[in-house]
This record gives structure tokens, C-alpha cells and sequence, in this order.
């Protein structure tokens, strides 16, 4: 959605009337030039930061080389770590990080990290409890992600999220946890 249309529009307006509860990180249009030209005069000194200072600002504030990599993925920030002890207990950091920016920041281990695909199925069949029903594991290496597809996603993840921790610790993959739909689709 760009900052020209009329969702756009609508939402500067109540910028305008609560700019005080907000903060504009972007503004974007599609073919709309001089508005966006306009917009970027009047908006100009209440941008807090631009794209590339805010990924900067991040990594500043975060301990030093804890961070490999710091990329933007849609509308996320990406923060890749190679410390093993920071990617699995951050202090809360990253909290703090999303509070102050008000952005999604995700925060994976570097991809070297990981354990192989063959290794990472191993150890998941042996965290992950048979009544779970997991039906399928999808590897997603760039990204250090494994979707994992159960039946019961809750015995997945656990109490407080201890089984989920136990696969960060163990296998160094972040875990996304999907149920199977009941039904299935012959068009999926």
C-alpha cells in the first residue's frame, strides 16, 4: 500500500490528527509523483528514520558481533546472529528493539549454524512427541526456518514453549509451528 492512495491518504489524516501516537517510517507511492513529492515536503521532519539508518541504529544498540547480518524482509527486519547463547537467550533485547523502532524484528541463527536437513529431521523426531502427529517438515536453509505441519501443534510447543526451545537448542532451526488442516485439498 503506498502513502497515495486513498487507504494512504486516510491514514495521514489521522496521522495528522494524532501524530503524536505515531511515528512514519516510510512513505511510498506507485505513479502518483507530485503527491508523493507533496507528502515528502509536509511529512519531511516527522520521519523518524530512514530505511537503511534504521537497520544501522539496530546493531548499534545491540552487543557487539552479535549481529552478522541485518536485512529487511518485506516489512520485517532480519537480524542474523553466529553466537549461539545470544540467538537463544537475548536478554530480551529484541523486545526492547520492536518497542522503541515499532517494527517486527526477527532474530535467526546464520544459516552456518544449522544443523543439516538429515540431522535437523533426527533430532525433531526425538523431540517432538508421536502424539503431536507431525506429518511433514518443510526446510526453508536461507532463512534458518523449518515449518513443521502436526496435527496437535500445541504438543509441539509445549508448556511455555519448551519444546520449541528444546529445537532452537538442539538443531538450531527456528521452528514454525503449522497445524494440518482436517481436510485435505486436492487442489493443494
Amino acid at each position: 500500500l503506498g502513502s497515495t492512495g486513498s487507504i494512504g491518504q486516510t491514514t495521514l489524516k489521522i496521522f495528522d490528527k494524532k501524530f503524536f501516537l505515531f511515528n512514519i517510517f516510510l512513505l511510498s507511492a506507485n505513479k502518483n509523483y507530485s503527491l508523493i513529492c507533496k507528502q515528502i515536503k509536509k511529512y519531511k521532519q516527522k520521519v523518524k528514520y530512514k530505511m537503511g539508518d534504521i537497520l544501522k541504529e539496530i546493531v548499534e544498540k545491540l552487543p557487539k558481533k552479535s549481529v552478522s547480518e541485518a536485512t529487511y524482509e518485506a516489512a520485517n527486519i532480519v537480524l542474523y546472529t553466529k553466537d549461539k547463547d545470544f540467538f537463544l537467550d537475548n536478554k530480551g533485547k529484541i523486545r526492547e528493539l520492536v518497542k522503541e523502532f515499532k517494527k517486527r524484528i526477527e532474530l535467526r541463527p546464520d544459516p552456518s549454524m544449522c544443523l543439516t536437513k538429515e540431522e535437523a529431521e533426527i533430532q525433531l523426531k526425538k523431540i517432538i512427541p508421536k502424539e503431536a502427529g507431525m506429518k511433514n517438515l518443510i526446510f526453508d536453509p536461507p532463512r534458518s526456518v523449518v515449518i513443521i505441519h502436526a496435527d496437535k501443534p500445541g504438543l509441539i510447543i509445549g508448556k511455555g514453549g519448551d519444546v520449541l526451545k528444546n529445537i532452537k537448542e538442539k538443531t538450531m532451526w527456528v521452528p514454525i509451528v503449522k497445524r494440518m488442516p482436517p481436510i485435505r485439498s486436492k487442489i493443494i
